[in-house]
């Protein structure tokens, strides 16, 4: 959740015009006290742990401990069912954080089942209790789980897309570049560009540039004297090929996209003399690859 630090009275719900009518339309919330920012963090943590089943708990890093503190039940006014396993929630917090969400506690709400205990509840399908955990976890704390294994972190970046959480597709691709090697480097890039996460794009672009000459050490465990370097792989020609394919009208000499930015991030990190004798060495290599591909840019 974010906060301001304007000058305005700590804990106040401030509208954009003084008159007491206009105070139901307020959509912001400024806490200029970092203990009521914290304590407000706290409760929002404690409503996305309680919201999440018990069995599934730690994967949002929180046990059912006897001190965890706890929020009126009776608040909840929604529940989710993924998989046999119930969520219980608050409208509000979804409906403001997406308009999926928004859409479906709105125009469908009617086809809701109604439980016994009178709280509505909504099956939701496709989507695995574990990824919808982590997803309960954002709305309610803006943060993203950053232990999640690689296959479940890339279902939650796609479920995160068809919730219509860009935020937390954001998160995700902050994740993903924390985890970039050699060996997955060229597939979260197709994947940034795939999402439109510019910056994990940017992250692989100078993470490429860095390793464009260097050599897995291993592959599936394996030491191999026949692996290739990053400058040779043909995933990272094809990516070339591609961008030089899409360039609309593409003259003999034209820009290429992914050339150029490695190209920037190869000079951006020139410091000293040797590394600029280094950053030489590699532009070479990217102008001799370009040669054995027949392009120029």
């Amino acid at each position: 959740m974010a906060s301001s630090t304007t000058a305005r009275p700590a804990g106040r719900c401030v509208p954009e015009s003084s008159k007491p009518n206009l105070c139901n339309k307020v959509k912001t919330l400024t806490l200029e006290s970092p203990e009521l920012v914290s304590d407000l963090a706290q409760d929002l943590g404690v409503l996305a742990v309680q919201a999440v089943p018990p069995a599934l708990r730690d994967w949002v890093g929180a046990d059912d401990l006897p001190l965890l503190p706890s929020a009126p039940l009776h608040l909840v006014d929604v529940c989710f069912v993924v998989e046999g396993h119930t969520f219980l929630c608050h409208k509000v917090f979804f409906a403001l954080r997406s308009e999926y969400f928004k859409a479906l506690l709105t125009d469908h709400f009617c086809e809701a089942e109604q439980s016994s205990d009178g709280i509505p509840r909504i099956h939701i399908h496709g989507v695995h209790p574990q990824v919808f955990a982590a997803i309960v976890h954002y709305v309610y704390t803006n943060q993203v789980i950053t232990e999640l294994p690689e296959r479940l972190l890339l279902e939650l970046l796609t479920t995160a897309d068809m919730y219509l959480l860009p935020g937390l597709q954001r998160a995700c691709g902050q994740v993903l570049a924390n985890r970039l090697s050699i060996h997955n480097v060229l597939t979260q890039m197709r994947l940034a560009r795939f999402f439109d996460l510019q910056q994990l794009e940017n992250q692989c672009s100078s993470f490429i540039a860095a390793h464009i000459e260097k050599v897995p050490a291993s592959i599936f465990g394996c030491i191999s004297e026949f692996i290739l370097k990053m400058i040779d792989m043909p995933e990272l020609h094809e990516l070339i090929l591609q961008d030089a394919d899409e360039v609309e009208g593409r003259q003999e000499t034209d820009t290429i996209p992914i050339i150029d930015d490695i190209r920037y991030h190869i000079t951006l990190a020139v410091q000293d003399m040797s590394s600029m004798s280094e950053a030489q060495d590699k532009l070479r290599i990217i102008d001799n690859l370009l040669e054995e591909l027949g392009l120029d840019a």
